[in-house]
């Protein structure tokens, strides 16, 4: 199953965002397509699986026509909800459109007709973590990790979860190494620092004493951490009863006990874990980036990543390394498009490149530094200089880090993923009015806030062979084809249409954003 039908409905009220007006967003923000009102999904996608029902809509498995990819579906029956909460929908939404975390959950499409909005994100086929009960040490540990890796990225960003448990967790694969995606981000609220939240939501059992009470900070997603570890660890809540008012009685005191029966294995670093975030009076609490540099969660995800380190083949890091080096000198669209392809990418396609990105990315920031790049390089004798270049040629939206997205967008030519399947998608999503060619109004619309008249023709002319003002697909294909510039001057030389104005080639420079 992808949402578990355990707790609460599949899809709940929907967030309650607060705050100004958001920023207009970048490419990498824009990488999800919102389809114009009238587009019709079933021209798209074919319905695959039915995965759950709930009161406002249903979630299902779909499957793209033209690549046969599978997504999950979220619809939302618009007329069975307020315009309040269709507005917080929305606010959800830009919220994930604004995030970027190897263990949080990507959007992909949006569709609106009158009733209904259909909402494509990546597929995860492995259930959720109720569903691989029991859980070793290990295992637990290294769920935590990811958890909290995604948790210090929002909170970096002053975004407060507010639902963390154990059916909005999510593994990517049936795979039993699966990574695990956090999702449901209805309850998610943007906060100002030094102001505290006061909405009571969430779902009891994860939930932390001060949300009850209605005045909170971002402290309450270590509590329900801590909550899920202990779960993970014993088996069972912490906190149950028989009804509502003893579950409530005792996680307002933190009354729980660590049964022998269950406990008498786990090591003493794992309890000391979950004894600092199952803790009353939020100040007292674990933050996310000193949880993560507990010993419990450290030792075993150093561990695990020696294994996978030492697992993987040396020519692939030198593949991955070379692509790096390759990416900087590629034009704007080309890097456009494979941002788009890296979106999209499959996690089975793509776990060897995320394996490497947790390397370069040593501080579990879910971004990766100047300083992180040059320690994680310094093994393949490349000198600072050139790792300086890397890193700005990486850098597409100019944040002097690398994202996620960033980071596999330069490496997934190393895994053979610029097939023409991933390159017919890229090509939908930057010709975002299906006219059959990429023209300045599609890249205005996919740049957003990093528009530039100037930047846009250049873009254009990077792939304008024939010399017609636009990018149909066959050019498109001969730009992202890796020996395309031996066929360029046979191109070029064909004459253009009659009255169109020509653009002259320029050079490649590095993406702003």
């Amino acid at each position: 199953m992808l949402w578990s039908e355990r707790g609460k409905e599949i899809i709940e009220g929907m967030g309650n965002i607060c705050g100004s007006k958001e920023p207009e967003l970048d490419l990498r923000g824009n990488l999800m397509r919102k389809r114009s009102t009238g587009a019709d999904i079933d021209d798209v996608y074919d319905f695959h699986e039915r995965l759950g029902q709930g009161s406002m809509g249903s979630v299902a498995a779909i499957r793209k026509k033209d690549t046969n990819a599978v997504y999950a579906l979220k619809t939302i029956q618009l007329v069975r909800i307020s315009k309040e909460m269709i507005q917080e929908l929305r606010n959800e939404i830009d919220i994930l459109m604004r995030l970027d975390h190897p263990n949080i959950i990507r959007p992909l499409e949006l569709f609106e007709r009158k009733r209904q909005m259909y909402f494509v994100m990546e597929m995860c086929s492995g259930g959720d973590l109720f569903e691989r009960i029991p859980y070793t040490e290990k295992n637990a540990a290294i769920i935590i990790n990811q958890l909290l890796s995604a948790i210090r990225y929002l909170h970096a960003r002053d975004i407060c979860h507010r639902d963390l448990k154990f059916e909005n967790v999510l593994f990517e694969t049936v795979s039993p190494d699966s990574m695990v995606k956090l999702i449901d981000f209805g309850l998610s609220k943007r906060y100002r620092p030094g102001h505290r939240m006061n909405e009571a939501v969430g779902t009891l059992y994860s939930m932390a004493p001060e949300v009850l009470n209605g005045n909170y900070t971002q402290a309450c997603d270590m509590w329900s951490i801590g909550v899920i570890s202990f779960m993970l660890l014993s088996g069972e809540m912490p906190f149950s009863g028989k009804n509502e008012e003893q579950v409530i009685r005792k996680l307002t005191s933190g009354s729980y006990t660590m049964k022998e029966s269950l406990w008498h294995n786990v090591s003493s670093e794992a309890k000391d874990f979950v004894s600092k975030l199952i803790v009353v009076k939020p100040a007292g609490r674990l933050t996310a980036e000193q949880a993560l540099g507990h010993a419990w969660v450290k030792q075993e995800w150093d561990k695990y990543q020696r294994l996978q380190s030492q697992s993987s083949d040396r020519k692939l890091g030198e593949s991955i390394v070379s692509s790096l080096q390759q990416y900087g000198r590629y034009g704007k669209l080309r890097k456009a498009a494979l941002m788009v392809i890296a979106h999209r990418a499959k996690p089975e396609q793509i776990s060897q490149l995320r394996q490497a990105f947790h390397e370069f990315d040593s501080g579990h920031e879910g971004v990766i530094t100047l300083e992180e790049m040059k320690i994680a390089l310094g093994k393949y004798a490349i000198s600072e200089a050139e790792v300086q270049e890397i890193f700005e040629g990486l850098d597409v939206d100019r944040t002097n880090q690398i994202s996620y997205t960033e980071f596999l967008a330069a490496t997934v030519e190393a895994m053979g993923l610029s097939r023409e399947e991933q390159l017919a998608e890229a090509f939908d999503r930057l010709d975002s009015d299906d006219s059959g060619f990429i023209s300045r109004e599609n890249l205005k619309e996919i740049l957003g806030s990093a528009y530039d008249a100037n930047e846009v023709e250049r873009m254009i002319a990077e792939g304008d062979f024939k010399q017609n003002g636009q990018v149909d697909y066959d050019e498109f294909l001969l730009l992202m084809s890796q020996q395309h510039e031996r066929e360029v001057d046979e191109m070029a030389a064909l004459p253009p249409p009659v009255g169109s104005g020509k653009v002259a080639p320029a050079a490649e420079e590095p993406l702003r954003g």
